[in-house]
């Protein structure tokens, strides 16, 4: 028996030395020299956790005791403010020629306006799963000729067991988290003659980016991995009614990744042919900052953090990912690339020709480097698209200190803004790729997040203002004339809305495009701005908050003040006239703070949350119009 036992013991123990000596084997995905794929189970909770074994979020000491089973230019309404003109992002207020769809956290309302009154023809809530369990909320809208589509969140508190059924009733204690289960990002398909759903797709992870070409949607989901025994950890997709869970050979990574800790799911949505679906699964880092898509491609931009033992310190590195978008819209792998520093937003990224561009920044203080890498798309020897490295300028981009504020490319060129105390604003000349030129720079105060491009080459900037320390002391807008590279001006002052004493200046404008409103027909632009203001007496003191939404014209042709304000609104009115506040309930407050403008025809339309207001774009300062919609969903 001793005997038996022994022997026993030093199987065992050969068993735990070849473990701890494992080494990671990777299986080459035959569609790219540059994938591999997931075999199984075992092999993704191996990689796992060799390569991400400093962090302890994914390895729960968990206990299942207790848990039972069970727009376009042409058009005369206007259209979300995108990157890319033909490609649609989503956006949380949506027109066409007859309506307006909204989203309000879990509510989806549509209201005519073909009328002079407008109307509300349907408000739809999200639906939980179970009532008690579960919370949902709406985040985007797209419109097509013929549905409507609501893309949605919803967080449900079971996980998924491998043999299908669910797990519900208990949280699952991950120190210092707990974790409720996977989320799941919904897309709801309305028939737009109608306003009802004809198919609903469920997608496990939360919702990363979208965009709509033509008929074909694109979804993006971001999935925490849970490795503990009995759930299944692959990504699922159910369509109406039927369960698709993606096979482990179909989950793809790079074996050079430094960092494997999460899903990316990709669905790719063909509206036209009967709702074909593809769903595409990266294995990759955990969270990609940033994504832009073209017509012909999808990038990922974003950094994972690696410990340095000699050091003792983390080291970021940033990769960028590239899915090509083949011809009937379904997407195939097309190869990656490192850098240095991180991307600030989605316009770093830009897809010219044959080049990818991209602008970093890196550091703090006297340490601080801004980047431009210019990737070519290639092919490697067996014909695939791979991303190689064609130009790299990393001098001259900012004063020492400063960091990369805004980019934009256009064409040729791109303009960057960085900032320390001042805003430098660069012309970048790409027009050699392979030699990327600054050939002119202007200094001025403040700093612009967001650069729009304007018609006769000039360039609206929207951003802060800045006192001679470097301190924000209000919004700030400014044109320039980029017609002569070698030589940037600014046409005309800037328009500034300064803070003063106790207060300050928002606008979801300054970190999100979609919140302006851009149209060159009409020669204006706008967005919501929210005032606040801290009063104080010897008696009281109060937060006021005045939100409004300002609309700018743009005349290039004055040399003085090409930028002037238009016209203001607010939907201060409704609460006054609607609402007795008498204990300050901000909720309702906040439900009037403007979100959107949009247009259709001659009508200009302000909405919040709470109501819809129109005007004649002629005469302005007259209201057509109101629509209360705080009291129909409260």
């Amino acid at each position: 028996m001793k005997k038996i036992l022994l022997l026993v013991f030093i199987i065992l123990l050969s068993f735990a030395v070849a473990s701890c000596t494992q080494e990671i084997i990777h299986n080459d995905d035959d569609s790219h020299l540059q994938l591999a794929y997931i075999d199984n189970y075992t092999q993704l909770k191996f990689l796992i956790e060799e390569t991400n074994d400093y962090k302890n979020r994914f390895y729960p000491e968990v206990t299942t005791d207790g848990l039972e089973s069970d727009g376009s230019t042409n058009s005369n309404y206007s259209t979300t403010n995108v990157q890319v003109q033909g490609i649609d992002e989503g956006d949380i207020i949506k027109v066409d020629g007859e309506r307006i769809y909204t989203l309000s956290y879990d509510r989806f309302n549509v209201i005519d306006v073909t009328t002079n009154e407008m109307t509300l023809q349907l408000s739809k809530t999200l639906e939980t799963s179970r009532s008690g369990e579960s919370y949902t909320y709406y985040q985007e809208l797209y419109v097509t000729d013929s549905y409507v589509i609501v893309v949605g969140q919803r967080f449900s508190y079971y996980l998924q067991s491998f043999d299908g059924d669910t797990k519900e009733g208990a949280f699952i204690d991950i120190a210092p988290w707990y974790y409720y289960g996977l989320p799941e990002t919904i897309v709801e398909i309305y028939d737009i003659e109608s306003l009802v759903i004809t198919d609903t797709f469920t997608i496990t992870g939360y919702l990363s980016s979208s965009r709509l070409i033509n008929d074909h949607l694109y979804v993006l989901t971001r999935q925490d991995i849970l490795i503990f025994e009995d759930i299944d950890p692959r990504p699922q997709i159910t369509h109406n009614t039927d369960t698709y869970i993606q096979p482990y050979e179909n989950i793809q990574y790079i074996p050079d990744a430094s960092s494997l800790e999460n899903y990316t799911n990709i669905l790719f949505l063909d509206l036209e042919d009967e709702m074909n679906f593809q769903l595409k699964t990266y294995l990759g880092q955990g969270y990609w900052g940033h994504t832009y898509v073209t017509f012909d491609s999808i990038f990922f931009a974003g950094n994972s953090y690696n410990f340095n033992e000699e050091t003792n310190t983390y080291e970021s590195i940033g990769m960028l990912i590239r899915y090509e978008i083949l011809e009937d819209g379904s997407i195939t792998f097309g190869g990656f690339q490192t850098y240095e520093g991180y991307v600030i937003n989605q316009f770093a990224i830009d897809q010219y020709d044959e080049t990818i561009r991209l602008v970093t920044t890196e550091g703090w203080g006297e340490d601080v480097i801004n980047r431009l890498y210019i990737f070519k798309l290639d092919f490697n020897e067996r014909e695939e698209p791979v991303l190689t490295l064609l130009s790299l300028l990393d001098e001259g981009i900012g004063k020492p200190g400063e960091t990369v504020r805004s980019v934009r490319f256009n064409e040729d060129i791109v303009t960057v803004v960085t900032f320390e105390l001042t805003d430098p604003l660069y012309i970048i000349d790409l027009s050699d790729p392979s030699n990327p030129t600054i050939t002119s720079e202007l200094e001025i105060t403040g700093f612009a997040t967001y650069q729009h491009p304007w018609k006769n080459d000039t360039l609206i900037n929207i951003g802060y203002e800045t006192d001679s320390n470097g301190r924000i002391i209000g919004l700030k807008i400014a044109l320039f004339d980029t017609s002569d590279l070698f030589n940037l001006t600014q046409i005309g002052r800037d328009v500034t809305f300064l803070n003063g004493e106790h207060r300050q200046s928002y606008s979801e404008a300054l970190y999100n495009h979609k919140a302006l409103l851009f149209s060159e027909t009409h020669d204006f632009f706008g967005f919501a701005m929210t005032r606040f203001q801290y009063i104080q007496t010897e008696t009281f003191s109060t937060n006021v908050y005045l939100s409004e939404y300002m609309l700018f014209d743009v005349d290039t042709e004055n040399a003085e003040a090409p930028i002037s304000v238009k016209a203001t609104f607010s939907h201060q009115h409704f609460i006054s006239e609607h609402f007795d506040l008498n204990n300050d309930d901000y909720q309702i407050i906040y439900a009037f703070h403007i979100q959107r403008a949009v247009y259709i025809g001659n009508t200009f339309y302000v909405i919040s949350n709470g109501g819809i207001t129109s005007y004649d774009l002629d005469n302005l300062s007259i209201m057509k119009d109101e629509l209360l919609l705080l009291t129909v969903y409260s």
